[in-house]
């Protein structure tokens, strides 16, 4: 019977789990890519940075009044957006596909599957080798130095930093149900066959199961990502494997890193590692099912370890997605949408909002009209928030703006922008691709 289950869990997770996670932007599907590839399991030598790559000056931007650097896709290009600056580089110009993520350090771009080049600029790094058959990869920078864990199909999960070798962490079969580096950088979680989630020690390679799914029962797991003091794993539960049940959202869980029984956090929540953040202790997520991003989602916030729930906001005529916390965690701004289904994707309009973590006020922070504000962020200084601005329509290219918040007063200033254009990210069912084609990089490290 467990080898049967088995078996169905894993063509579940090829099934639904590479679905919802390519949806999520985790994974990178990459079938072309005109990068060069490195030796299989070799190592690479780190990119020495070559002269700077030139930079054009970005209209509607004013320099020395934000800081901070966004690295985006538009048309197979990757650039780097320079906010202090004004200046826009053109670092790859070709092949260059989802997802995009800077190291903890800023000093070095990922994206697609996988390939890497220094934030200056210099030749693309492919240091696990040529994309995978299956054209999927769930791959997670360490959040503590640059280092970088990738799954694939013949070698299992492997590591990488610049400077050093390929090094296998876990053999075959794992990591598909997602990766995620707990904050300190020295143990990853992820998720494996048999319905197991286990951790893995970076340094040594050793391995400790953390939760399995009982015998008979199909169940697949996908990592969420960790709590801030490293104790909990969160993971979404599979519902009998089924990829349309699970696109109307999963229970979410929460399970002791030091092995322990699982906690239900939420019973429904979309697949999206983008509708969880963390405002310092406390988790917010915007929970609700139904695979329609605008239908029945509100904010709710929850505390380990008793993990009780707290809806921030009581507002049936509103759906409230991408919470994003600022850095002191004492704010968070959302996009917001009339709760109702839509005729067609990208038609329904959508503002930010600004709300209190404790949820006792929310203020609605732009108003255009036709248009669909999405994706918001904060800088590191929390001066600022980053998002996409949008025309209704799925046609509608993204363009990104900045908009000065002051969060004690609730109010923000004069909008800046468009920064620059990302190209359609209109998503199935509303949920929008920004989060996959741009990152904003972490203060830079001296």
């Amino acid at each position: 019977m467990e080898g049967t289950v088995g078996r169905a869990a894993g063509r579940a997770l090829t099934a639904s789990v590479a679905v919802l996670l390519v949806a999520g932007g985790w994974l990178a599907l990459d079938r072309r890519s005109g990068e060069g590839a490195g030796p299989p399991g070799g190592g690479v030598r780190p990119a020495r940075p070559g002269s700077r790559v030139p930079a054009s000056r970005v209209e509607g931007c004013s320099p020395g009044t934000a800081t901070g650097r966004v690295a985006y896709l538009r048309r197979g290009a990757l650039h780097v957006l320079d906010l202090g600056t004004c200046r826009d580089r053109v670092l790859v110009r070709r092949g260059a596909r989802p997802p995009v993520r800077w190291s903890p350090d800023g000093r070095w771009i990922a994206y697609g599957s996988v390939a890497v080049v220094h934030s200056s600029g210099g030749p693309v790094l492919r240091p696990f080798g040529s994309p995978e058959p299956s054209g999927w990869t769930p791959w997670e920078w360490s959040p503590a130095e640059p280092r970088l864990a990738v799954a694939t199909k013949g070698r299992g999960v492997l590591t990488w930093a610049p400077g050093e070798r390929v090094r296998r962490l876990l053999p075959r079969g794992w990591g598909f149900g997602g990766l995620a580096f707990d904050p300190s950088g020295e143990r990853l979680a992820a998720a494996g066959p048999g319905q197991r989630l286990a951790v893995v020690e970076v340094a040594s390679g050793h391995r400790r199961l953390v939760h399995r799914v009982p015998e008979g029962k199909l169940a697949p797991q996908i990592v969420a990502g960790w709590s801030p003091d490293g104790r909990w794993i969160l993971f979404w539960s599979e519902r009998e494997g089924s990829a349309s049940a699970a696109a109307d959202g999963l229970p979410l869980r929460a399970v002791p890193a030091s092995v322990g029984r699982p906690v239900r956090v939420a019973s429904q929540v979309l697949v999206f590692r983008d509708f969880l953040s963390w405002c310092g202790r406390a988790l917010v997520v915007a929970a609700g099912g139904d695979r329609y991003v605008n239908v029945g989602k509100r904010l709710v916030r929850w505390e380990p370890p008793d993990w009780r729930p707290r809806v921030l906001l009581h507002d049936p005529r509103r759906s409230y997605v991408w919470p994003a916390c600022s850095p002191n965690g004492r704010a968070i701004v959302a996009t917001s949408a009339p709760d109702r289904p839509i005729a067609r994707f990208g038609v329904d309009r959508r503002s930010l909002w600004l709300i209190r973590a404790d949820g006792s006020s929310a203020v609605r922070l732009t108003r255009a009209h036709g248009v669909a504000d999405e994706a918001p962020r904060w800088t590191a200084d929390g001066r600022w928030v980053l998002f996409v601005r949008r025309q209704r329509g799925c046609r509608s290219p993204g363009r990104l703006f900045l908009l000065p918040v002051d969060r004690a007063a609730g109010r923000r200033g004069p909008l800046l922008g468009p920064l620059a254009v990302l190209g359609p990210g209109c998503g199935y069912y509303g949920h929008s691709v920004w989060s996959s084609v741009l990152d904003l990089a972490p203060p830079e490290r001296r």
